[in-house]
């Protein structure tokens, strides 16, 4: 995981913040217990992203095995993913030097 750009770690951040707002956790390390890590292209967007990068992103990211998709459609058709137990387990080993 450490040959990510700047940009796919920014995502990453913004998804596991997304995770921690949904379970009311602080840091990743927190999802232990209640692994509430659904997230989407929305995440993105709402960070500022617009749609194409966001696509680019979120691709770039399940190639690596980052993020995975859940299978399941939100309600509006678009696709939910899954923040790997892997990824938000090193993100927390990252979390104090890096939080988007």
């Amino acid at each position: 995981m450490e040959n990510l750009t700047n940009n796919e770690m920014k995502a990453l951040m913004i998804f596991v913040k997304s995770c921690l707002n949904g379970m009311g956790g602080k840091r990743p390390s927190d999802l232990e217990h209640d692994e509430y890590t659904w997230i989407a292209l929305r995440d993105l967007t709402n960070a500022g992203y617009n749609r194409h990068e966001a696509s680019g992103t979120m691709g770039a990211l399940e190639e690596k095995g980052l993020i995975h998709d859940s299978c399941e459609p939100q309600d509006d058709g678009t696709a939910l993913y899954i923040l790997g137990t892997e990824t938000w387990k090193w993100l927390d080993t990252k979390w104090d030097a890096y939080k988007a």
